[in-house]
């Protein structure tokens, strides 16, 4: 084993701010044993080690050495010792400190003391100003590390107050839009809002259900199977409404997946059918279009009566509160003419090219161009 024992002295004096001084008089020895021992040029009796270990709050395996097996006895002790205290109590808090304290390059008590320190400010509001700065000093340095930067934005957006959240949920990565959701569906449950929760939670069911949905079936795989596929999710985008109804709110979702439905059918060859899904399509896109009200019915009651508006940006609630949608971006082309238009036009889209010259499909072209200008 690697002994690194004046390393450790020298590390464990200066968490505490002790002088060469200090922690001699602590400890009844001189100075100059102090300094000695941390330039490692001898190491203190064996007798010493007991009382110097508790002085620190350490074993003696962490006073000697710093190897690899010494922080994983470290850590096993820590995770023995800490269960020992009520979760989240000011006693575990002081107690994981210590450790942070002693260790301030091991990141895991840190990351640790961050989880605590939120729980705590949870099932005790009333101490939110006794560790409001230990929880913001901890959260941001974690920030700055690949591992534990998602567990800081956590527990900063669960308990922050409402100006930071903001902040707070613009740490996270463009690409990780959804889990803004997520996130404030935890902060909703920590706060104990039952409103903002049903909200948040049909906010999420929302966007997972239109991910899900927007997921494309590879055309490699042949129109038989791409088929079969696009009709489930017709099928599933018919069942939010009543009595097979497609909700308005999806009508343009609807339109544009069945017209690949269409498409696949054409594919196999199946001309009438293709035909009928195509113009059908054309008719909820026109519906669609022509419809007045901004804001649009999504139909299931997964989604808690929301209404969406028709470029699937945002959402309003009954009594008309307007809250964004994440991450589901690709759900707002299929309410743009002009995007269908590129569709039909596309030369790669072969499996539509034995309707091509047929006059209603020329006539939904015209139409689509005039509308997306």
């Amino acid at each position: 084993m690697e002994l690194n024992f004046g390393e450790n002295i020298k590390r464990l004096r200066k968490n505490r701010d002790l002088t060469q001084e200090a922690l001699a008089d602590a400890l009844g020895i001189s100075a100059q044993s102090v300094s000695k021992w941390e330039c490692a040029y001898g190491y203190p009796d064996i007798t010493q080690l007991p009382a110097i270990a508790n002085f620190f709050g350490v074993t003696i395996d962490e006073l000697m050495n710093n190897d690899t097996a010494g922080k994983e006895r470290v850590l096993q002790y820590f995770r023995n010792q800490v269960k020992k205290y009520k979760p989240a109590s000011e006693e575990q808090i002081s107690f994981i400190l210590d450790y942070c304290r002693q260790y301030p390059d091991q990141l895991f008590y840190t990351n640790y003391l961050c989880c605590t320190v939120t729980n705590h400010i949870i099932d005790y509001p009333k101490n939110r100003s006794k560790y409001d700065d230990l929880l913001h000093d901890t959260a941001k340095k974690l920030l700055d590390t690949v591992e534990y930067r998602n567990t800081a934005i956590h527990c900063m957006v669960r308990v922050c107050d409402d100006h930071e959240l903001d902040e707070w949920l613009n740490q996270l990565p463009y690409h990780q839009n959804s889990n803004r959701r997520s996130m404030l569906l935890m902060r909703s449950i920590a706060q104990h809002d039952t409103a903002k929760q049903q909200l948040h939670l049909a906010l999420h069911h929302l966007e997972t259900m239109a991910g899900m949905l927007d997921w494309r079936y590879p055309d490699a795989a042949g129109p038989e199977e791409k088929a079969k596929y696009q009709k489930s999710i017709l099928d599933t985008i018919t069942a939010f409404g009543s009595d097979g109804q497609i909700p308005d709110g999806w009508l343009a979702v609807y339109a544009y997946k069945q017209l690949v439905y269409a498409a696949c059918l054409l594919g196999m060859n199946k001309h009438d059918g293709g035909m009928c899904e195509f113009l059908s399509a054309m008719d909820k896109l026109y519906k669609f279009h022509n419809l007045q009200i901004q804001y649009l019915d999504t139909g299931s009651t997964l989604f808690g009566g929301l209404s969406v508006d028709k470029n699937w940006i945002t959402v309003a609630t009954a009594t008309g509160e307007i809250y964004p949608i994440f991450g589901i971006g690709q759900m707002r082309l299929y309410a743009s003419a002009k995007f269908i238009w590129e569709l039909l036009t596309d030369p790669r889209w072969a499996w539509f090219d034995s309707i091509r010259e047929e006059e209603y499909y020329k006539e939904a072209v015209r139409w689509l161009e005039e509308t997306g200008a």
